[in-house]
């Protein structure tokens, strides 16, 4: 067949494709040159009426252009004829020669006769022919191929190239470039070249959808402008776009892929305002490599571009991907998963999309999947002819498995999958179909069966099968089931996971039943707990205290509730709306202190980028907590002081007061009076707060307590940690009260939470609550034992002794002690033999260290010689110096104080210039020969210069709490380095 022809055909092909005709018939002179060239069956019986009553012409035409003369006839609506007549001599002289027009005329002969079987569309084009509206379109270069010829040469067609152009860019459309690929692929390979703009929707939003057009028609201008005259350029769709070509081998491809890629990323666009970047995904098609599977040419083209296109857009650059066999799965289909599912029907495009649209919103609505599966397989068998569809998995009692039965259109119904006579087969089919991942195709009986998993994290799979000679499998309906499966998968995922809350939401609403149990048995979490005469008068207090807006000042020691006392106070006052806003005075640094308070503006300091409200403010109309109040610092106390006078404050950077309805609750664990007299706490503030003082009575001061603590503890731990009830004997109860409990209730909470959690009995004994035998000194015993150094017995004359004078006078024991140890490593130190036998304790050598270093801090704070003398370096420089004077070496000093080589020989030339002062106070002396021990003994402490840095900041801690840059200052810290410390400690 000629060339001429076959551009005859593809066009005829197209016009088929868009008119709605279906080619019934092509004849050049006497000769047939095809005949019945539709893409589906017609009725022939019917096209032979209609051609059987062409005596009935209805309407008729003819036009002419260059050396042709058409003549179009419509015999029918459904059918219709047209004629092309050649006239060589239609270029001949105009003269009245009447020879000269009969002999023209008898050259005219008919080249080629169509007879067109068509639908309504056909015949409203060829109605708006025949009155005059035809209009030759403008741009007939467009047509790619061998179209170009005929398209050229008859002006007829150029009326339907409207039908296959792009709106806005005049490129042809998506079912253009199908017909055009299924109709040339014979004449040899043809490459697909799939250009997507990834930042069109960025364009769109930025500029507005007029600039992109604009855009769209200038890519459409590069593509045009980089491609030949006979290639095939169409837009798919929003900015993605498609190249059709002839090529002769993959290396071309390649090449002209490059070209095209390089020439649409060097480009600017709206006049040069931004740059776009493009993914290109191409391939090539031979007609040898089609197989009898491929529903056509154009839809394995475009599958495979698009698989290319996806793997260019999974790049970190914009880049371009050819599709090449063995790296990509033929029916591969991540990058659009329905995409394949459009044909050169449009019919059967129409049809899919409602099927689309109707099945998405069945997905979409229908929460329990049961329905679900059902509702789709229902709608499916309206459309598609098969027998069974289902999910099922390889568990045949699972209850997600649905089978329905749909041989009886008007009477669907489920059935067990267990119960089919070829269940057997379909769990071997699914095997197959688990281990591709991909949907396959099964022959059962003279069934066809599709199978398609659902997903990599199911076991499920679904499967729709029929008979063979009606149940058609074509690449698209192949496509249109994965897509629905793959929706269901979803759908299943999302009822597996209602199934998992719902058991979650089950074990927890029973856990909420037995907390609620717990609950009624005393309110765990706030509940104040006793039945001491001391706390009923407190209580008593807390209530009355409640009923007013007056100041509320807490005082107690650590561990003794005073938070529980807090909530007391909220939950009965009549603020208890809201909740009580608490500032922890102690833990917000000295720098940070007054924003957190007082809020700011807007650039009232470097880093202020807007405003904020202070804690005070988030409390109006509530309950203000300011607890360790003792900490705050003292430049802060005057405006605090201002506050609680006036009620009103000023945010930093603001000149605006702001009036608040507080009521303020101060609490603190030390004798803020005492404070005062020391200087570390303002007077008038102390006053202004102590307008009603509830003082927290200590556990040593409410023994009868705790018998009723201990209990209630001993249940609370058994119930959070499920264990057999324990309890405690009436004889283990009464020892407890001969301790000291220096930590208080929260002593007593931990140790007993550690014998119910270790005690392998029901009865918690005394030795199981691991108490510490000192603590078991009471205040009247303290005060008559007599001091004898022999003996390490101690003397505390104070009346009012607490924890802290026991452990300093325990300090006091342990240093006499580690001193005799300190002697006799000097006395003996030349002796090598008796050096390395000694054995100082560590822990012990660690407490005398602590004690000494808290009167040498005591010392310091009272000398105004000293005041500016920093410990940490003073230590530090004193082990150095010694160890450089024993003539050790850096890497002995390294392995002595268990530090890297580069450390110690940076401290000692740091330190060989750090003078120590010659008077130092008495307790020095103390330090030194505790510091002997380690530069002059083979005892070992594990990093000693870091567990020395511990004390010191312990040490100095205990001795100064209210003023943080002050202790700063004697560590040889900055302040933030020092709330580490603490933070990291919990001092």
């Amino acid at each position: 067949m000629s060339p001429m022809i076959d551009a005859k055909r593809t066009m005829l092909v197209l016009l088929r494709e868009l008119v709605g005709c279906n080619i019934v018939r092509m004849q050049s002179g006497n000769e047939c040159i095809f005949d019945k060239i539709t893409c589906s069956p017609i009725n022939e019986e019917q096209v032979d009426s209609l051609i059987g009553s062409s005596n009935n012409t209805t309407t008729k035409r003819s036009d002419s252009f260059d050396s042709l003369d058409l003549e179009f006839t419509l015999f029918h609506h459904r059918y219709a004829q047209i004629a092309i007549v050649r006239q060589d001599d239609r270029t001949a002289s105009n003269d009245n020669s009447n020879r000269k027009k009969v002999s023209s005329l008898q050259q005219r002969f008919i080249e080629v006769t169509l007879d067109l079987f068509c639908d309504s569309t056909f015949e409203k084009w060829f109605i708006s022919f025949v009155q005059g509206k035809n209009n030759q379109c403008a741009n007939v270069s467009k047509m790619k191929l061998a179209l170009s010829t005929i398209v050229q040469s008859y002006v007829i067609f150029n009326d339907y190239q409207k039908y296959t152009e792009d709106s806005l860019t005049n490129l042809h459309s998506r079912t253009a470039l199908q017909s055009i690929v299924d109709a040339n692929i014979k004449n040899g390979d043809i490459a697909l070249c799939m250009i997507h703009c990834q930042d069109f929707q960025g364009v769109n939003r930025k500029f507005g959808q007029a600039q992109g057009d604009v855009v769209l028609n200038e890519i459409a201008q590069i593509i045009d402008r980089n491609t030949r005259d006979d290639d095939v350029t169409c837009r798919f769709g929003g900015a993605l776009f498609g190249v059709a070509m002839h090529l002769e081998n993959l290396k071309d491809c390649q090449t002209i892929t490059s070209n095209l890629h390089l020439a649409l990323q060097s480009k600017t666009f709206l006049d040069n305002a931004l740059r776009l970047r493009f993914n290109i995904g191409a391939a090539l098609l031979s007609p040898t490599a089609l197989t009898t599977d491929d529903h056509s040419p154009s839809s394995v083209l475009i599958a495979r571009a698009e698989q290319g296109l996806r793997a260019a857009q999974a790049a970190d650059t914009p880049s371009f991907v050819i599709w090449e066999q063995g790296k990509f799965l033929h029916d591969e289909q991540e990058f659009n998963h329905l995409g394949g599912i459009f044909t050169p029907d449009n019919v059967t495009n129409y049809r899919n999309m409602l099927l689309l649209w109707d099945i998405s919103s069945v997905i979409a609505d229908e929460h329990s999947f049961d329905n679900l599966v059902s509702n789709v397989i229902e709608r499916l068998a309206y459309t598609f002819e098969f027998s069974f569809a289902g999910v099922f998995s390889s568990d045949l009692n699972n209850h997600h498995n649905i089978t329905v039965n749909t041989d009886d259109i008007d009477n669907i119904k489920k059935v067990q999958v267990k119960s089919l006579s070829f269940c057997n087969e379909l769990i071997e089919a699914k095997t197959k179909a688990d281990e591709s991942k991909k949907p396959i195709e099964h022959q059962i009986g003279d069934m066809r069966c599709l199978l398609i998993p659902l997903g990599t994290q199911l076991d499920e799979c679904f499967f729709i099968m029929g008979k063979e000679q009606k149940f058609d499998l074509t690449r698209d309906s192949i496509l249109l089931f994965a897509g629905f499966a793959r929706q269901i998968g979803k759908a299943l995922n999302r009822s597996l996971l209602e199934e998992q809350l719902n058991r979650k939401l089950e074990a927890e609403n029973a856990n909420l039943v037995k907390e609620l149990n717990e609950l009624k048995l005393g309110l765990k979490s706030n509940a104040l707990i006793y039945k001491s005469d001391a706390m009923q008068h407190l209580l008593k207090q807390t209530k009355r205290a409640a009923q007013t807006d007056t100041t509320v000042l807490i005082t107690g020691e650590s561990g003794t509730g005073k938070e529980k006392l807090i909530h007391a106070l909220h939950s009965l006052s009549n603020r208890n709306h809201k909740p009580p806003i608490i500032v922890d005075c102690g833990s917000i640094p000295e720098t940070l202190i007054e924003s957190e308070l007082f809020g700011h503006v807007k650039g009232a300091f470097t880093g202020a980028s807007k405003d904020k409200k202070g804690k005070i403010l988030a409390a109006d109309g509530g309950v203000l907590v300011l607890d360790e109040i003792g900490e705050l610092p003292l430049l802060m106390q005057p405006k605090l002081l201002r506050f609680v006078q006036e009620k009103h404050f000023t945010p930093i950077g603001s000149t605006k007061p702001i009036s608040v309805d507080v009521k303020i609750v101060a609490v603190t664990n030390r004798n803020l009076l005492d404070e005062a007299e020391r200087g570390n706490f303002r007077k008038d503030l102390y006053y202004r707060l102590n307008v009603i003082t509830l003082n927290n009575p200590p556990l040593r001061e409410r023994t009868s307590d705790i018998e009723i603590l201990s209990k209630h503890f001993v249940k609370k731990f058994c119930h959070q940690y499920e264990l057999t009830n324990r309890y405690l004997s009436d004889i283990t109860i009464e020892s407890m009260k001969d301790y000291l409990w220096p930590g208080n209730i929260r002593q007593l909470e931990n140790r007993i939470m550690q014998a119910c959690l270790l005690s392998q009995n029901e009865e918690i004994t005394l030795s199981e609550l691991n108490l510490d035998p000192a603590e078991k000194l009471k205040s009247h015993e303290i005060n008559n034992i007599q001091q004898n150094p022999s003996t390490g017995n101690l003397d505390i004359s104070s009346t009012n002794s607490d924890v802290r004078s026991v452990k300093e006078a325990l300090y006091i024991t342990n240093i006499e002690k580690v001193t005799l140890a300190a002697d006799a490593i000097k006395t003996n130190i030349e002796d090598s033999k008796t050096a390395n036998s000694l054995d100082v304790p560590a822990e012990q050598w660690n407490i005398a260290l602590e004690a000494a270093l808290l009167e040498f801090v005591s010392e310091i704070e009272e000398s105004l010689t000293h005041h500016n003398l920093n410990i940490g370096d003073t230590i530090e420089a004193y082990i150095f110096k010694e160890l450089v004077s024993g003539s050790k070496t850096n890497k002995q000093i390294a392995e002595k104080l268990n530090i890297p080589i580069s450390t110690a020989r940076r401290k000692t030339n740091k330190h060989q210039k750090t003078r120590i002062p010659s008077t130092l106070p008495q307790s020095w002396q103390e330090i030194v020969r505790l510091l002997d021990i380690i530069t002059q003994s083979n005892m070992h402490i594990k990093e000693p210069l870091a567990k020395i840095k511990h004390i010191v900041v312990k040490a100095v801690l205990e001795k100064i709490q209210s003023n943080m840059t002050r202790a700063a200052s004697l560590i040889g810290v900055s302040e933030p380095t020092l709330y580490k410390f603490k933070k990291t400690m919990n001092v």
